[in-house]
């Protein structure tokens, strides 16, 4: 009886540690700022859906963004990647 314990103890554990991994691309146009500079941002990220649905941070495997922006006939690129980004929340399951 105690092995079949032990072995349904493990079971579980190994079950409730395993996520759902998600892979996501994506791209926003439309962005202005007030002198009427004209932006976008595209990426993909990866990571572990939480139970309740959501992605934070520390679920994050993997995460790529690019701003873009026209200022001035000039475009200019902001890269953010995980080392460089400091907050991060999705929600998948209500994401249109």
């Amino acid at each position: 009886m105690f092995k079949t314990i032990l072995f349904s103890c493990a079971c579980l554990v190994t079950l409730q540690a395993q996520a759902a991994t998600v892979s996501y691309n994506f791209t926003q146009s439309g962005f202005t700022d007030n002198a009427g500079d004209t932006g976008m941002i595209q990426g993909s990220f990866s990571g572990n859906v939480e139970a309740n649905g959501e992605i934070l941070m520390p679920d994050l495997s993997a995460f790529q963004a690019d701003f873009i922006e026209h200022i001035n006939g000039s475009t200019y690129t902001f890269v953010f990647s995980l080392g460089n980004s400091v907050d991060f929340l999705t929600t998948p399951a209500h994401t249109h």
